[in-house]
């Protein structure tokens, strides 16, 4: 919805019509893209990946408490910051989004033979774009390995949705740009 009149301009009839704009308008929450850069697994070694997701959960640092007791007092201060788990849901179009995302899954954990390997990517991103598509801000998540990769449920009742592919990843440290 626009915030306000921009300007006026002449119509066909010599009327003058006002021209709205979406300069004010907030930022809204389904306009956005997940980037992957150095994703294990993903063609050849390290490549980039961009896909648009479905739904992200909220991206964030919890902070650890410290305590200190003293006779009957309690005082606190910032201790270790910790990224939260940041859920991703992706539309399985027919690029092979589920294929991809999971071959970076197998090079952090191998079910075919229990092995467990240390290959994270470099970064993900989550860029927010304005109405025109434009970038108006992004997170990145460093240090990003897959915690969790879910196929969604086979029903027949809902035979009209998208099928979808859920990760919960997991990183070092996250930055609000």
């Amino acid at each position: 919805m626009p915030a306000y009149y921009k300007s006026f301009r002449s119509g066909s009839l010599g009327s003058q019509l006002p021209q709205l704009s979406t300069e004010l308008d907030s930022v809204r929450v389904y306009q956005f893209e997940v980037h992957f850069d150095g994703v294990p697994g993903v063609g050849s070694s390290g490549q980039e990946l961009t896909l648009a997701a479905k739904q992200v959960s909220p991206i964030g640092v919890d902070v650890d408490d410290i305590e200190i007791h003293r006779v009957n007092e309690i005082f606190f201060y910032p201790g270790k910051p910790k990224p939260t788990e940041v859920t991703i849901t992706f539309d399985d179009l027919y690029s092979g989004v589920s294929t991809k995302l999971y071959s970076w899954f197998k090079q952090t954990y191998d079910n075919t033979d229990g092995s467990i390997k240390s290959n994270k990517a470099q970064r993900v991103s989550i860029v927010q774009l304005d109405g025109d598509m434009n970038v108006k801000g992004s997170t990145s998540l460093y240090g990003v390995y897959i915690k969790s990769w879910k196929e969604s449920e086979y029903n027949y009742s809902t035979a009209n949705d998208f099928h979808t592919v859920e990760l919960i990843l997991r990183a070092d440290f996250a930055d609000h740009q």
